[in-house]
């Protein structure tokens, strides 16, 4: 098994992880504002 860090820093918890219709991450975080993040490929 490997671990690869993709997020890097103090996020908070990960409450949900979805890919959207474009093909990205959508990462839902379990924060008091309620934060989505949205993870793209580096190219």
């Amino acid at each position: 098994m490997k671990e690869e860090r993709l997020i890097n820093g103090a996020v908070g918890r990960i409450r949900e992880v979805k890919e959207g219709p474009d093909g990205l991450l959508y990462i839902l975080i379990d924060d008091t504002n309620g934060k989505i993040l949205r993870l793209k490929p580096v190219k």
